[in-house]
């Protein structure tokens, strides 16, 4: 077989590997839930594959719509979701259905959920501690009912978290943003109860904004920061000790190539390992996919997405990807959700 014809059946493949099926985007277009107006801001997948929608005051779980008072940051398979709502004159993390309380000094703001095996969740805020900015680590039990909140902070650093998983054991794990005086910043990654680490990227300004595990408990973090002049997708793996993996990319970081602005906003992980960053690159929502190893994998072509500010992507649980975003049409925002297979 000639050189031609191999190259052109691997790109036959991939375009039917890429299989976008639109579940809501245009008025006139059929789906099992009426998907409410506004921009969505996050999703998950159940194992049984309902699909769970949060955004700017609503959660979508399956063919429920539950409205509520701020926007939603996250969201997890089993319809939980993790908002920032206006209470008592400070702004205060909610896990929804209906469990708010104040969290430190002052405002905080909710930044991811993860339900914990056997039940219960735990959900991760920006807050304010003795001065410093900390990240809130909030547990709760099956009912709602807060269990106990630690903080996770560094002497000479403000936090920002950018999510919160757990693995199949239970560990808490945190990932997110560390800025110093200066301004700069570094991606973090810690574990409830013990000392963050600054995960290096090597590019400037890097900025974690998603947190996916992968199927051996590892940190995969979606940021974003600048090389070359121009802004990166840079996908960063941690092992389960909180350090750089050095089988990842290069030493532990997979920076994607490119000649225009991008931006990440999203990270999901297959059971194979398989990694797609979603985000935009000069304005157009985009979908990039690395090997286990991190490295681009060219033969995957990001189909046509959401023209709004922000993606979010999960793994489906029976196959492929759901990627939520937001079509914006003039003055109108409409959800829209693409499978991916």
């Amino acid at each position: 077989m000639t050189t031609r014809r191999r190259l052109l059946l691997a790109a036959v493949a991939a375009l039917i590997a890429v299989v976008v099926v639109v579940l809501a985007t245009r008025p006139g277009e059929k789906h099992g839930t009426a998907l409410p107006p506004g921009a969505a801001t996050a999703v998950a997948v159940g194992a049984n594959g309902k699909v769970v929608v949060g955004g700017q005051g609503f959660v979508v779980h399956g063919s429920d719509v539950a409205r509520v008072q701020g926007t939603v940051a996250a969201v997890t398979p089993t319809g939980l979701a993790a908002a920032t709502v206006f209470s008592d004159g400070r702004y205060v993390p909610e896990l929804v259905p209906g469990a708010r309380k104040p969290v430190g000094d002052g405002d905080a703001l909710a930044r991811g959920v993860a339900d914990v095996p056997g039940g219960g969740a735990v959900l991760v805020a920006d807050a304010t501690r003795s001065g410093r900015r900390v990240v809130a680590v909030m547990r709760y039990d099956g009912s709602g009912h807060r269990l106990g909140t630690t903080f996770i902070g560094m002497r000479d650093r403000s936090l920002s978290a950018a999510g919160v998983a757990v693995t199949r054991t239970g560990a808490i794990v945190v990932a997110g943003t560390a800025y110093d005086s200066s301004g700069s910043s570094d991606v973090f990654v810690a574990r409830a109860g013990g000392a963050p680490r600054i995960l290096p990227s090597g590019a400037d300004g890097t900025v974690a904004r998603a947190l996916a595990l992968d199927s051996s408990g590892r940190a995969v973090i979606a940021a974003s920061g600048r090389r070359g002049g121009r802004s990166k997708f840079i996908a960063l793996r941690a092992t389960p000790g909180g350090a750089l993996d050095p089988a990842f990319g290069t030493r532990g970081v997979a920076i994607v190539p490119g000649a225009e602005e991008a931006f990440a906003t999203g990270v999901a992980v297959d059971e194979h390992g398989w990694i797609v960053l979603a985000g935009r690159i000069d304005a157009r929502g985009t979908l990039v996919r690395l090997t286990p190893s991190g490295q681009v994998d060219h033969a995957f072509r990001s189909p046509p997405l959401p023209n709004g500010p922000q993606l979010s992507v999960a793994a489906d649980p029976r196959g492929g990807l759901l990627v939520v975003g937001t079509r914006v049409a003039g003055p109108r925002e409409r959800v829209a959700i693409a499978r991916v297979r």
